[in-house]
């Protein structure tokens, strides 16, 4: 039984959510379909589910799920042209359980429901399934803004003609983080030649969120667009290269509001990577940032509303202050110095009406030093 649902309509459960009522067995109006003969190996139920048109993934919330233990569930879709199988067996997942499917990153999936034979010696447990609503899209948190009446961060691709700046755009990735069935977007890069990786803490707390976490290298445009137009100005858009190789959980200060992550080593052969200013930030030095602010396809800035942006004063005992354009998503994004090319602070926030601020890159420098983990090649 193929089925084909499209959601039109959104309802306000959460930012990203989606309503979706589909239901079998149990207390839904369609029965449970169960196969009217053994061995029979097609699926019983198939159900293709398209999100709204500005969808850039589709995670299903199940109310209840509540299978036979020799019956499975599949959701399927593809991911950058590769096919994605997800399985749900009923034996694994306790009867009647509540939760946040795998995200699939495209606007289609399929389900499909694997059954047996009716068992009449299963006793008086219900079999069926609930999917009450579905995320669509990354949701938002956190403040960072922007910081004039014109947004003047850039595709990052406009910048190919600074062979420095776009040399160090390379190591920066966009991320999506599924803390236990929660996602959270947002920015981190290489740092030093052997493959470590920095977010914000508030990004990546633990190990869990490592491994739950999307690395999207290369997710920006090919060319610069034509003035006033953008290409990748979009949650998503310009996919990029997933990176799948091993994650490592090395070490987070939630004082500093950092996370280093071990990738494998070539990564930072083939994508570049930064390295931190030891001394850290000057006053009113011009800088610039490379960032994914909303998720978008990656983005530059070396300007504000004035002009060149530069570092603002006075820093805190933490932080070095900066109106440089971000949104949401953008936390982990390097600001980097304008003459040296080097990581001068980890954006990390702001305030509704700016100034933006990033955690300055000597604290990080001496917080890595002190406990014996800075990375090779990781400073000047």
């Amino acid at each position: 039984m193929l089925r084909t649902l499209v959601v039109a309509s959104v309802a306000a459960l959460a930012a990203g959510a989606t309503t979706l009522n589909l239901a079998l067995g149990c207390n839904a109006s369609t029965p449970y379909p169960y196969q009217p003969r053994s061995l029979c190996t097609d699926a019983a139920f198939v159900q293709t589910i398209t999100g709204p048109e500005a969808s850039t993934l589709i995670q299903l919330h199940f109310a209840s799920f509540s299978l036979p233990p020799t019956d499975y569930l599949v959701l399927s879709g593809f991911e950058n042209g590769t096919r994605k199988d997800i399985f749900y067996y009923g034996q694994h997942i306790p009867h009647g359980a509540s939760f946040n499917a795998t995200p699939i990153f495209n606007r289609t999936i399929t389900l499909s429901l694997y059954t047996g034979i009716f068992n009449p010696n299963r006793g008086g447990a219900c079999a069926g399934f609930h999917i009450d609503y579905m995320i669509t899209a990354v949701p938002g948190e956190g403040v960072e803004a922007q910081c004039g009446p014109k947004d003047v961060t850039m595709e990052a691709a406009c910048f190919e003609g600074s062979p420095g700046i776009w040399r160090n755009a390379q190591a920066v990735a966009r991320l999506v983080i599924n803390r236990g069935g929660s996602l959270a977007g947002c920015t981190g890069w290489l740092l030093g030649n052997q493959g470590h990786f920095v977010t914000n803490n508030h990004c990546i707390k633990s190990a869990a969120d490592a491994a739950g976490t999307r690395f999207e290298f290369k997710a920006q445009a090919t060319k610069c667009p034509p003035p006033g137009t953008d290409y990748c100005k979009s949650q998503l858009a310009c996919p990029g290269e997933i990176y799948s190789g091993s994650v490592q959980f090395v070490y987070t200060s939630s004082f500093l509001d950092y996370t280093i992550v071990k990738l494998d080593a070539w990564v930072a052969q083939k994508y570049n990577y930064l390295r931190l200013r030891a001394r850290g930030p000057t006053l009113l030095e011009p800088i610039y940032i490379v960032e994914h602010p909303n998720a978008y396809g990656k983005r530059i800035s070396n300007k504000n509303g004035d002009g060149i942006a530069q570092l603002r004063g006075p820093f805190t005992a933490t932080q070095a202050l900066y109106h440089l354009d971000t949104l949401p998503m953008a936390s982990g994004s390097p600001i980097l110095g304008v003459r040296d090319n080097l990581v001068v602070a980890l954006h990390h926030g702001g305030f509704i009406n700016c100034p933006n601020v990033g955690i300055r890159s000597e604290l990080i420098f001496n917080d890595l030093k002190r406990v014996g983990l800075l990375p090779r090649d990781s400073w000047k």
